[in-house]
């Protein structure tokens, strides 16, 4: 971070949940998820934190789920394990934050079926303070 950085902060666009660099790799994690989902589901979950040796070296994934737990644990049976075409999609998101020198302690991405059948997907991060 440049000196004018620590004195001033980065700047929104600077922000990487506002950045557009992520809507094509946040769209590959949701088209791989939704179709590795039962048809009859039309929400899926996925949450990604980075391992405890940091981002760069792979992202702990939760099971593909239909709801989201206030605490990201799993607490039914009605999930999916991430296949490999999810795993792909995570890692290329991963490398994107990477090349920035980004992170975050969180990353929930979302999909949710709308009324004409096609998808809203979604990512938010929590971040260390």
């Amino acid at each position: 971070m440049g000196l004018f950085d620590r004195l001033f902060g980065k700047t929104k666009r600077d922000n990487p949940a506002d950045a557009s660099w992520q809507v094509p790799l946040v769209q590959q994690v949701c088209i791989a998820m939704i179709r590795s989902i039962p048809d009859e589901w039309d929400t899926v979950y996925l949450v990604l934190e980075p391992t405890e040796k940091g981002i760069g070296t792979g992202l702990s994934h939760s099971a593909i789920t239909r709801t989201l737990a206030a605490d990201f644990k799993l607490h039914d049976t009605d999930f999916v394990t991430p296949n490999m075409d999810v795993l792909a999609a995570t890692r290329q998101l991963e490398l994107g934050f990477v090349s920035r020198n980004w992170t975050f302690k969180r990353a929930i991405i979302s999909a949710k079926q709308d009324s004409e059948g096609g998808w809203d997907i979604r990512s938010d991060y929590e971040h260390d303070e």
